[in-house]
């Protein structure tokens, strides 16, 4: 609270605004006293938010601000009007009490709540008929994607210019779905050297719901608000909502988010049932799944096939940003020793030198794979060599000589001979 408490201007929350918590009720203090449908007035000097929780009306006091700076609701000075100084009522209308006293929507109608006449008999199975049961659903998992590879190709289509200019993929999801973009999200930077917030996970619940279930927050439309609020959203970025069933509210409440500025995201819903366009939704990928081998499990079949979506979404991404040459990962940088091996049989790879003279290449490059790579090729100091990758936009690629992959032609550069990954695992028993 100020020291001052000399300004008492009181201010009135217009009728209809949309009020959104940015911290649990404990952190503010409940304005006590006022009856139901009464204005709710409080004194500028202690507040910078007026917001609703659980049925209350509270206030956080200037020491706990973090809303970003234009926040998506209204404060009014109180006018005296009638007609415009209409009171909010107290009573929130998607509290988390007047929510548990409705009845939920019927959601038999989507395809991964149905039964699957395929796994009637689970109770009865044994282990190894488990086993080959479960097994088998999965793969209508890879069935599904395949399926949907049109779409998947449009959407990343569509985020490529913005993503290469800066922009971010935002993931946004509850429960398995919100876990799947987390995932992703935090795999890019060590695998491709990404800068931290290029790819972002938000899911529902906050970090804490990674380890602890807190399903009953994916029913709050404006549940993503506040942290979209902080990322500042522009039009270079994109937001891919996951919702399995594609119907959960903290989903499409931050597709309806992604839309409100004047120049919006560009907005996707991933989800794996058949269902119409939701409203402010660019790209709808749809993964027809199916019923769950385990009705309504939805980590199932349902959570592989979105994890495949999103492997090839940021994979395809990081491939046309350039941090990929061949089918080798040569932006990663080498930080500990599993990583400083890859390194090292990358550029022996690619350069033909044996184990030791790629170990030194790199610790020369400061452990940059592009960078050893370049100047082992190209006799350039690891300066030179990094202003050479920098003309190319990072893609090593179009520094080095090409190959000719496609009709078999003359490959200029010539790595140590060496059996491939693929020729081993063929020679390889799966048992």
């Amino acid at each position: 609270m100020p020291k001052s408490h000399k300004d008492r201007t009181q201010l009135l929350i217009r009728a209809g605004s949309t009020l959104t918590s940015h911290g649990p009720a404990s952190i503010g203090r409940s304005l006590t006293g006022l009856p139901a449908g009464s204005p709710a007035k409080v004194p500028v000097a202690s507040v910078r938010i007026v917001y609703k929780y659980s049925g209350r009306v509270n206030f956080i006091p200037d020491r706990w601000q973090r809303a970003a700076r234009s926040p998506p609701w209204r404060i009014l000075p109180l006018t005296g009007n009638q007609s415009t100084d209409r009171p909010l009522p107290l009573t929130c209308p998607h509290s988390r009490q007047q929510r548990m006293t409705q009845t939920p929507p019927d959601r038999s109608h989507i395809a991964t709540e149905r039964r699957n006449p395929r796994t009637m008999n689970l109770h009865q199975l044994s282990i190894e008929a488990c086993v080959e049961r479960l097994s088998t659903e999965d793969r209508h998992a890879f069935d599904a994607v395949k399926r949907a590879r049109g779409r998947i190709t449009r959407f990343i289509e569509a985020v490529e210019p913005h993503f290469l200019e800066g922009g971010r993929l935002i993931y946004v999801g509850a429960g398995t779905s919100g876990r799947l973009g987390v995932l992703d999200a935090s795999e890019a930077p060590p695998t491709f050297q990404l800068p931290p917030g290029r790819i972002v996970g938000l899911i529902a619940g906050g970090d804490a719901s990674l380890r602890t279930s807190s399903e009953g927050k994916e029913d709050d439309f404006e549940g993503a608000w506040a942290e979209l609020e902080s990322l500042r959203l522009t039009q270079r970025d994109t937001l891919l909502a996951i919702a399995a069933g594609g119907t959960t509210p903290f989903a499409l409440g931050a597709l309806a988010f992604a839309k409100r500025n004047p120049a919006p995201a560009l907005t996707g819903l991933l989800c794996c049932a058949t269902i119409e366009p939701p409203p402010h939704c660019d790209h709808l990928i749809m993964l027809r799944t199916g019923p769950e081998a385990l009705t309504g499990s939805t980590r199932l079949k349902a959570g592989t096939a979105t994890k495949l979506v999103l492997n090839i979404i940021s994979t395809t991404l990081m491939i046309r940003e350039g941090r990929v040459y061949e089918n080798l990962m040569v932006d990663l940088r080498a930080t500990n020793d599993k990583l400083t091996d890859r390194a090292a049989r990358i550029i022996s790879t690619i350069t033909g030198l044996d184990r030791e003279a790629s170990f030194d290449t790199l610790k020369n490059a400061q452990g940059e794979v592009k960078t050893a790579v370049v100047m082992q090729l190209l006799n350039l100091s690891a300066a030179d060599a990094r202003a050479r990758i920098a003309r190319a936009n990072g893609r090593l690629g179009d520094v080095l000589p090409s190959h000719d992959y496609e009709a078999g032609g003359s490959v200029t550069i010539t790595p140590r001979k060496r059996p491939s990954d693929a020729d081993q695992e063929d020679a390889e028993s799966d048992e």
